[in-house]
């Protein structure tokens, strides 16, 4: 029996022909923590010198197409990579991406074929152009999609984004606590608002309705104080830029 090849958001590229596996707006191989200087959604080939199709810095070592959240779904085809409720497609912040129906999957079009829907893809051939990097709103080590404090305010996302979830994360390590997956969309099924299809994810708080979501906003309740003073005290935000110190 022939193994099935997977097409992991079902629009109709198989995963190893598509450059966004998941349809989250961020491509494989940034997922994948791979090269894209360009940002076209392509690996940065520099030298092939057997003519395989393969970069040379790849032969006998792979990238390592990361599991941040350790629900034995790569990052590359996890809808919720750093499992705290909150969907890449939201924290990857790419501005063009459409989501009509709030699933965590982009709206599936794509002319060219190449699992780059059209929403956030100009170029007609296969690949993209200048696909925006996902969002490191704090400008630490880890872009918004796996961080789990994203703003850096002290308090981790699953908080910010969905306060009642805090009861999902009972050792408070900022992640869900089960991983049970169903559909294999990586949005634990405690927060899955539909286990039979790829994609499901809730809506996000925005307290002050000011239209930034309190995931990344400095001032949730828009009182003038920032969230790190009034969770943590105003000795652990001494320049009051609404980040923790240090």
């Amino acid at each position: 029996t022939p193994l099935s090849i997977p097409d992991s958001d079902g629009d109709g590229q198989e995963d190893f022909l598509d450059l966004d596996s998941d349809n989250d707006s961020i491509t494989d191989v940034i997922e994948a923590g791979g090269i894209d200087a360009d940002n076209n959604g392509i690996y940065d080939q520099t030298n092939d010198s057997n003519s395989n199709g393969l970069d040379d810095s790849l032969e006998g070592n792979a990238l390592s197409s990361p599991d941040t959240d350790g629900d034995g779904q790569p990052d590359f085809r996890d809808l919720d990579s750093d499992n705290d409720s909150l969907g890449d497609l939201f924290e990857g912040g790419n501005p063009d991406a459409i989501d009509s129906d709030n699933d965590g999957v982009i709206d599936i079009a794509d002319s060219d074929g190449d699992g780059l829907a059209d929403s956030i893809d100009t170029n007609p051939s296969f690949g993209g152009t200048s696909i925006p990097n996902p969002i490191n709103s704090d400008s630490d080590s880890l872009p918004n999609y796996i961080d789990p404090d994203s703003n850096d305010n002290g308090v981790f996302d699953i908080i910010d984004g969905q306060p009642s979830l805090s009861v999902l994360d009972t050792n408070n390590d900022g992640q869900i606590d089960d991983n049970t997956d169903i559909d294999n969309d990586g949005i634990s099924d405690a927060i899955d608002t539909n286990t039979s299809v790829f994609g499901g994810i809730p809506d996000l708080i925005d307290t002050d309705g000011d239209t930034v979501p309190d995931i990344v906003d400095p001032d949730s309740d828009n009182d003038g104080i920032p969230d790190s003073i009034e969770v943590f005290g105003i000795e652990n935000d001494l320049d009051k830029d609404g980040q923790l110190d240090g």
